[in-house]
């Protein structure tokens, strides 16, 4: 009967894989909580980190070398998955301008913004890192950002490759830079002015955008009822 009730919990055990999958998502979703409330240089390991996660010591070093290999496993996490919803989801959809588009982008950021506001706040704030595996990593996620907004714009643009870079460029800096105002608003504040600042993006990035990328598949710029 012992053996077979031994036998029987072994079986039940979660696998010693799966197991250190678990432990790492719980350190990651501790770093992104803790990196985005502190910063990393703010953050206590053991206060910030190993106790919100329910991790020991030994546990953590098991999967990271220290605090700068978690922040890289952070930077990485969800990285691809806001990509797509703000800029992948858009080239999907069936857009009728180049303005509803853009809108539709920024709507999408300002949503995620919302509800990932700690993680977007350690993407903001790590652009300018030093450490050259975070610098590499930010450079290698900014230029996938330019090709995808890209391929975004290419159906609205009659310019060259290099010209379309450059309107891709733009707009990723327009929406790094709204990133950081808007994360650093209070919540109300940022709730009573997001349909204002959609329109008001959506129609400078859409004049900044014109002279590089040619006029010739541009529509009027939508008014705020079709933004909102």
């Amino acid at each position: 009967m012992t053996d077979a009730h031994t036998a029987g919990a072994t079986t039940r055990e979660p696998p010693r894989q799966a197991r250190a999958l678990r432990t790492r998502q719980k350190l990651i979703d501790a770093g992104i909580e803790a990196f985005g409330r502190f910063g990393v240089d703010g953050t206590n390991l053991a206060d910030d980190i190993l106790r919100p996660a329910g991790v020991s010591v030994g546990s953590f070093y098991h999967q990271f070398a220290d605090k700068t290999e978690l922040l890289l496993a952070v930077l990485e996490a969800g990285v691809d998955a806001r990509r797509g919803l703000i800029v992948e989801a858009g080239i999907a959809l069936d857009n009728p301008s180049l303005e509803a588009m853009i809108a539709s982008g920024f709507r999408r950021l300002f949503e995620s913004l919302d509800a990932e506001r700690h993680a977007w706040r350690i993407q903001v704030r790590e652009h300018n890192n030093p450490d050259p595996r975070i610098h590499a990593l930010v450079l290698a996620g900014r230029q996938r950002w330019v090709s995808l907004i890209a391929d975004a714009l290419r159906p609205w643009s009659d310019a060259d490759e290099q010209a379309l870079e450059s309107a891709a460029t733009l707009l990723m800096t327009l929406a790094t830079g709204t990133a950081n105002v808007y994360l650093g608003m209070p919540d109300d504040h940022r709730r009573q002015s997001r349909a204002a600042l959609l329109e008001s993006h959506t129609q400078f990035a859409v004049a900044g955008l014109r002279p590089i990328m040619g006029a010739s598949r541009h529509t009027a710029v939508p008014g705020a009822s079709e933004l909102s």
